[in-house]
């Protein structure tokens, strides 16, 4: 099994336990260790804040999905002390050989036995409870009844009908469309809400930016109405290939994915950005990946939402920076950059090899790029910007700004004057392009060059 730091990063839960991992390795908190035979079972014994030693062990059994245990009190999987084991690996600790623990023993069995039933259970076609799922729509439908009474009175009233008294109302009909199951339309009027109540300085900015959710929450309403209309109609459950079923409340499970054909098996990402971002609006933290996949080029996403109420259950996400093997890769609907998800992986070093063919999918046509982009986002529906690899000639500057030229397209960018020293010339870069004021322009996230993947961003 190759242990790299970044790979137990990945394992962790978040950066706590990473750090207070690597100090009781260093400070020699393991008083045994031990392997067997077949160096799928580490485990030893740790000191902890007790007078009693903690049993502490990583299973690599089945190497994508390895399980540590503790016996320690604490709810984190894998705990600091699990952590701290796998840094002992790391650091080329000697471990004793010996037998797996009984009890080990029979959680292996049990887990292997679940994961037959599990395996059982997904080879059967899923019977979902039509009633149910009818029931449902209905609701969705009510709910989009009121998101649309919210749109026609914003519409009719004046964007600034939001303010003053109507917004405690309107921030009660918000959390009220929980209940419907309308998470996105609800997500759409949180943020003009928000961003009426912070933009009061800048009256023309707002309401161009409230106008645009307007017409998002229009055209979802129009296309959901008739979509759940007819489906509710002919009693037929929502199993399409739509990125659109989301934003009428359908979550999509990795099982569902698989019955539609989305996914696909032994594939290889290689991260090319890793963000943090807060979202006042909705109180949560957005952990945001962007990944190209080594055999075909896909630049795809991966999104952890982590609302500050349940900080301490979700587990944060981290840059990676090794090579993830994934045995079945599930992919969301959509056109553009598409989410993906995975439950198992394993790590591999990022090769030379690796990033030339990364360079090898970047585009040098930057005008069927921008035409492409353009298409994506002038749908209401779609996303406000889309994530491309394009090779580059160089960075200049004016007073204002800094471009990326391509050939004879110079765009405007977020790079600033630090950052431009660290980008060399003629490479590729990972750019999120968008539309402002009417002209492209680009998000530099990172460049890639023959030797590695220099990260601008985090």
């Amino acid at each position: 099994m190759n242990i790299t730091e970044d790979y137990i990063a990945s394992l962790a839960p978040n950066a706590s336990a990473v750090t207070n991992g690597k100090k009781i390795s260093k400070t020699g908190g393991f008083v045994s260790l031990h392997k067997s035979p077949d160096s799928t079972l580490y485990y030893g014994e740790c000191s902890g804040s007790g007078k009693s030693l903690y049993s502490t062990s990583v299973d690599f059994i089945d190497e994508a999905s390895p399980v540590c245990r503790c016996s320690c009190p604490s709810r984190q999987i894998p705990c600091k002390h699990a952590v701290g084991l796998l840094f002992e690996i790391l650091s080329g600790k000697t471990f004793e050989e010996g037998e797996v623990p009984e009890d080990i023993a029979k959680k292996r069995e049990k887990k292997a036995n679940a994961e037959e039933k599990k395996k059982e259970r997904e080879s059967k076609p899923s019977k979902p409870n039509k009633t149910t799922a009818v029931n449902k729509m209905k609701k969705q439908l009510e709910g989009l009844e009121i998101v649309e009474k919210f749109v026609d009175e914003v519409i009719t009233r004046g964007i600034s009908s939001v303010m003053g008294t109507g917004l405690a109302t309107y921030l009660e009909l918000a959390k009220d469309l929980g209940n419907y199951y309308l998470i996105e339309p609800q997500n759409i009027i949180l943020n003009i809400l928000y961003t009426m109540k912070k933009g009061a300085k800048e009256p023309e900015k707002t309401n161009e930016l409230v106008l645009k959710d307007i017409i998002k929450l229009h055209s979802i309403v129009k296309k959901g109405k008739e979509f759940l209309k007819d489906k509710i109609e002919k009693k037929e459950l929502p199993a399409e290939d739509d990125a659109f079923l989301e934003m009428i409340g359908f979550t999509w499970k990795l099982t569902q994915l698989k019955e539609l054909g989305l996914y696909r098996e032994n594939a290889e990402l290689v991260q090319l950005s890793f963000d943090v971002s807060y979202i006042d609006s909705r109180s949560e933290f957005l952990d945001e990946g962007i990944w190209i996949d080594l055999q075909t080029g896909e630049i795809s996403k991966t999104e952890n939402h982590r609302p500050t109420r349940a900080m301490n259950y979700i587990k944060e996400e981290d840059s990676f920076f090794d090579v993830a093997c994934v045995p079945e890769l599930c992919i969301y609907p959509g056109d553009s950059n598409r989410r993906v998800r995975w439950d198992k992986f394993v790590p591999r070093n990022l090769t030379k090899d690796d990033i030339m063919k990364i360079i090898d999918f970047a585009s040098t046509d930057i005008q069927a790029v921008i035409k492409n982009v353009k298409n994506c986002i002038k749908n209401p529906l779609s996303t406000d910007s889309v994530v491309s690899l394009v090779r580059y000639d160089k960075f200049v500057r004016d007073d204002k700004n800094v471009y990326i030229v391509c050939g004879d397209t110079y765009i405007a960018t977020d790079v600033s004057e630090n950052m431009l020293k660290k980008i060399p010339s003629a490479e590729c870069a990972v750019t999120e392009l968008y539309i402002q004021d009417g002209k492209i322009c680009a998000n530099v996230l990172s460049v890639v060059t023959d030797k590695n993947i220099i990260r601008l961003k985090y």
